[in-house]
């Protein structure tokens, strides 16, 4: 959200900067504020002592595998809008990750689940649809009168919006595409976490949360210059435009990672405590689709990206809405019945 705030002008590119620097401060901050508060006599840097390289190892790649899903879904945003591209994203995320529980937890109601999962498909399928739709209304808003009753001058013009309009449709589609790629990649991030916390050796929830952000910071250092030379929506970028940013477009940047990194630490201390209190991965997943009706709350109502789109577009948003809200209803009540 905060991408959307700092504006159009301000590039995902030069925005994904604050944001990775973001994401390591804040997990520094944290770990050694909360994470120094004494809980059994064992603070953040007691819980370094004899820690496993290898643990560490699966929480930076876990960083890795985020950072590369969360650049895709933030280009995904650039084109498509947040309405559409986080709950396509999160949704297919969800499935994932609902897919592994069903096999995982035998107590789970496979049944209740399985029902979820394609009502959550479908509301994904009307989500993209409603996109598809809007980006089809606007491409045919461009094109003016007919040619045979136009001046020249105005079909040359008419011919130029046509050829816009093509290019448009290809951003239509890349946008959904690139939403569905974001979400099968983040669907292996929470696996790599786990195992940096599994055994004896496992690190701690803070140090799981830093090292994270460490790995998320080192990739960055790669995937930024890289998505500057070779963007996938506009021209390619030099660093030195990083400096035209405003105080508050940099800040947003920060704030997101931060953000981002404070939501990851209580999803990883909601796990820690014992399975008897525990809410299950179930639950924890289907909660992620609350951020994907946000989501689209905040797109349609707020960032107005489907706006004078016709009310054939918002009876597709309507039923998209109810869907999701219902995926998450049955998702969540699976493990109690």
């Amino acid at each position: 959200m905060t991408q959307k705030i700092a504006g159009t002008k301000w590039r995902f590119e030069l925005f994904y900067v604050d944001f990775s620097i973001g994401t390591l401060l804040g997990a520094i901050l944290i770990a050694f504020t909360a994470g120094s508060i004494e809980f059994n006599d064992i603070t953040f840097m007691d819980s370094l002592i004899g820690v496993s390289i290898r643990k560490v190892a699966w929480a930076i790649l876990g960083g890795f595998v985020f950072n590369l899903a969360n650049v895709i879904l933030v280009t995904a945003i650039s084109v498509a809008g947040i309405s559409v591209a986080v709950p396509i994203s999160l949704s297919i995320t969800t499935v994932i990750g609902l897919l592994v529980s069903i096999f995982l937890t035998p107590q789970l109601n496979g049944t209740m689940t399985w029902v979820g999962l394609v009502v959550l498909l479908i509301a994904v399928v009307f989500n993209a649809r409603a996109y598809l739709m809007m980006a089809d209304i606007r491409r045919s808003q461009q094109v003016t009168a007919d040619p045979a009753t136009v001046a020249p001058a105005q079909v040359s013009m008419r011919s130029s919006r046509v050829r816009k309009s093509g290019k448009t449709k290809s951003s239509s589609s890349k946008g959904v595409t690139l939403a569905v790629f974001a979400g099968i990649i983040l669907g292996g991030m929470m696996p790599l976490v786990e195992l940096s916390r599994e055994g004896d050796m496992g690190l701690s929830p803070y140090a799981t949360v830093l090292f994270f952000a460490v790995g998320v910071f080192l990739t960055s250092l790669l995937i930024i210059p890289f998505v500057m030379n070779f963007p996938i929506e506009g021209e390619p970028l030099e660093f030195k435009r990083y400096s035209t940013g405003t105080k508050g477009q940099h800040l947003l940047g920060f704030l997101g990672g931060t953000i981002l990194i404070g939501g990851l630490a209580a999803r990883v201390l909601s796990g820690s405590v014992p399975k008897t209190q525990a809410v299950g991965p179930a639950i924890t997943l289907a909660c992620a689709q609350g951020a994907a009706l946000l989501a689209v709350i905040l797109g349609v109502l707020i960032f107005r990206e489907f706006e004078n789109s016709g009310s054939r577009v918002r009876m597709q948003l309507l039923i998209m809405f109810v869907l999701f809200a219902l995926a998450l209803a049955l998702t969540s009540l699976a493990p109690l019945y």
